[in-house]
């Protein structure tokens, strides 16, 4: 699952057509982001986990690829009236200098980076807890952890500081993981290796999180995330090289829930992400993504035929509940690159 950064600034006050149609797309971007917890857990039982990751973020590189062909078609040369220099336009559009070729060797290598933290390790622990987890399990551990393992992650690489709020956040969500994670009848036989992966996949991609502030404030976050599902799907499939022989024996149904995944959660999911976040905000648009675990565990429930128990839900509160208390911080988060500090985290 890839939740990006905003890197367009929205109205300050949206007219209500506006808030209307952003709504909208950030509903369908639950929607996409909590689909992939259903489709992923259905194709890791039909098709081995490194490959089935590798096939999605094949057609997820593709659709995202067009998607940023699209958008750079609208900005070459002549096409922007107001390009600034670093690879963006005034109007949060994406130029010409983002290329790849074009841009400094250490970020370069930054975007390396991101696609073996965000896309090769994240996606390849992920499909492989599927394996022993309850698509509804998952879907209560991994969007409500990201926010504040992101946090932890920015305190020990950026220097931020963490209030009393964010520890007593992490402390609750903490006891609600252990208690939603807890043996059931679905997961007696794994035990805790399912949401142990997944831990360490909300770590990696918290680190791909953080460690993607400063490229995507200079090249904006399709690009980026681009260049990363690039680099994470070539990793995806050198490491799968030992399920390559199961390629011509993965059935029509798991076909069909790759291409959605890599069409539907990670190209779509993303664009409207950008478009809703454009027409509302980020903070009113981030909002929206508290659905990704109703609608998730709603599809596992009636798609999958998955069991929710009462200690799940009640985990699920108390992460929750922890995220709420995370974010009651005052005033306004400072993030600090190469010594500098802006008070959105973008230099």
């Amino acid at each position: 699952m890839m939740v990006s950064r905003l890197t367009v600034t929205p109205p300050s006050q949206p007219q209500p057509l506006d808030t209307l149609r952003g709504s909208l797309y950030m509903v369908g971007t639950a929607v996409m982001f909590a689909s992939a917890f259903v489709a992923t857990r259905y194709t890791v039982g039909a098709a081995p986990p490194l490959l089935a990751a590798a096939l999605r973020f094949t057609v997820a590189a593709a659709a995202l690829a067009a998607f940023l062909g699209a958008q750079r078609r609208g900005c070459r040369p002549g096409g922007s009236p107001n390009a600034r220099p670093g690879g963006r336009s005034a109007d949060g559009r994406e130029g010409d200098s983002g290329r790849l070729a074009a841009m400094a060797p250490g970020d370069r290598a930054r975007i390396v980076v991101l696609g073996v933290l965000g896309v090769f390790a994240y996606h390849a622990l992920f499909f492989w807890a599927l394996q022993f987890t309850p698509a509804s399990l998952s879907a209560l551990i991994v969007p409500t952890t990201l926010p504040l393992a992101t946090a932890l992650m920015a305190r020990a690489v950026l220097g931020e500081r963490l209030g009393p709020y964010t520890l007593a956040g992490v402390a609750v969500a903490t006891a609600g993981v252990a208690l939603a994670a807890g043996p059931s009848a679905d997961t007696a036989s794994a035990g805790w290796l399912g949401p142990a992966l997944l831990l360490v996949a909300v770590a990696c991609f918290a680190a791909y999180s953080v460690l993607g502030y400063a490229p995507v404030a200079r090249y904006g976050a399709l690009r980026v995330t681009t260049y990363a599902t690039v680099v994470g799907a070539a990793l995806l499939w050198v490491a799968a090289v030992r399920e390559w022989a199961a390629l011509p024996h993965v059935p029509a149904g798991a076909w069909a829930a790759i291409a959605f995944m890599g069409v539907g959660s990670s190209g779509l999911g993303l664009v409207w992400n950008y478009r809703g976040g454009a027409l509302l905000g980020p903070g009113r648009a981030a909002g929206f993504l508290y659905l990704v675990p109703l609608f998730a565990v709603t599809g596992s429930v009636l798609l999958l035929g998955e069991s929710v128990y009462p200690r799940q839900l009640l985990g699920g509160g108390f992460i929750v509940l922890g995220v709420l208390l995370a974010q009651r911080r005052p005033g306004r988060k400072t993030l600090r690159f190469r010594g500098r500090k802006t008070a959105t985290g973008r230099e």
